[in-house]
């Protein structure tokens, strides 16, 4: 078997199909390596948006108003970038909640995925979460 060195003889394809197949493969690699951190980057974001709006349902069930849920809420999304942009919607509005009702506090927060990647891969994406507890208030 020849090697590839400085020298141009007859191994110059040899060290040609070399180049080519590191090129290849490294173009594979890099595709999924990036989906792997998207994977990641994605199931991490969601599993903080469900884990806020799991606490604000749980927050509002147990007669806190509506402005100190939003505050909860946002408090568990403070890891996130852009978290203040998030929307926090609570159903039944606080006025009109019955005892034994269930009170759902929805979260929407649109996740830039993978930022310093070109337009084309990156985007922003809206994760949606959503918990519903039951009413205990008097």
């Amino acid at each position: 078997m020849t090697r590839c060195t400085g020298s141009f003889t007859t191994n110059k394809g040899i060290c040609g199909q070399a180049l080519l197949e590191l090129a290849v493969g490294l173009i594979v690699l890099v595709f999924i390596v990036s989906g792997i951190l998207f994977f990641g980057q994605m199931f991490n974001y969601l599993h903080l948006i469900n884990t806020a709006a799991r606490e604000g349902a749980r927050s509002a069930a147990l007669c806190k108003s509506d402005s100190e849920v939003i505050t909860i809420v946002r408090e568990r999304l403070s890891s996130l970038p852009n978290y203040e942009k998030a929307i926090v919607r609570i159903e039944p509005p606080q006025g009109s909640r019955a005892k034994g009702g269930p009170v759902t506090v929805t979260v929407i927060y649109d996740a830039k995925l993978l930022p310093g990647i070109p337009r084309i891969i990156a985007s922003e994406r809206p994760i949606v979460a959503r918990a519903t507890f039951r009413w205990t208030c008097n």
